[in-house]
């Protein structure tokens, strides 16, 4: 299904703290590909580029995803920037799969069999993001077009009773 997705993308300073966090992963990562989606819709929606949201990380964790068929590390988000934004678009342009909004950030879509070294450093990342009074800023809203084969991390929803 070919759908608009409204995202946005760490800050500058936001995504060098993220690297400087995740410093010594044993793992590889994609940094370019991190964003939030704000919501997926048939129509086009009107983009605020300008904009920017305020985030705290919440502790990292391991979904299922459905659209890839293994394990994603997933950042979640609290932001009440973000929620908002993320209902206002649904409210004016309606949401395909999410109706409920949940802020997160994929940091891994297609994670690597997961090795204790994997996750022993997953967990002290948490620690570091979870005690961290460093706010994480999104900007650059964008529109993109994208087809999707099926409800991106529907598991992740269903685990926090959203769907």
């Amino acid at each position: 299904m070919v759908l608009n997705e409204v995202v946005v993308f760490p800050s500058d300073d936001t995504l060098d703290y993220l690297l400087r966090v995740f410093r010594n992963c044993p793992f590889t990562f994609d940094e370019t590909k991190w964003y939030v989606t704000l919501n997926e819709c048939v129509d086009p929606c009107a983009v605020d580029p300008s904009r920017t949201y305020v985030a705290k990380a919440k502790s990292l964790g391991y979904w299922y995803n459905d659209e890839v068929e293994t394990s994603s590390l997933i950042m979640p988000l609290e932001s009440d920037d973000l929620i908002n934004r993320m209902v206002e678009l649904r409210l004016k342009n309606d949401a395909v799969y999410h109706p409920t909004p949940l802020a997160f950030m994929p940091l891994v879509p297609m994670m690597p069999p997961l090795t204790h070294r994997y996750r022993a450093f997953v967990n002290s990342v948490s620690e570091i993001l979870l005690s961290s009074e460093e706010p994480l800023i999104f900007t650059g809203e964008v529109q993109r077009v994208r087809n999707f084969e099926a409800s991106p991390y529907e598991l992740y929803y269903r685990d926090h009773d959203l769907v």
